[in-house]
């Protein structure tokens, strides 16, 4: 069982969370129409900036920010 929550944890790092949080706040206020749309992708572009300024590789946050725009539609 160890095991598995090891690997369950891989994704789960230090370095990606206080990126994860001030994307959530800004996408937040993105969507209560608080900042413009015209943020989005700055936003995007911000939460890859600070991954890496944590400590988090620049090819790994490279592939964070890929996959948020993918999985948003957005493309890169």
């Amino acid at each position: 069982m160890r095991g598995m929550q090891q690997v369950a944890q891989l994704g789960n790092t230090l370095n990606y969370k206080r990126a994860s949080l001030v994307h959530d706040v800004l996408y937040q206020l993105l969507r209560m129409e608080e900042l413009p749309q015209s943020l989005v992708i700055p936003v995007d572009k911000l939460f890859q900036k600070i991954l890496t300024e944590d400590g988090m590789s620049r090819l790994r946050a490279w592939s964070w920010h890929t996959g948020l725009r993918w999985a948003k539609g957005i493309g890169c």
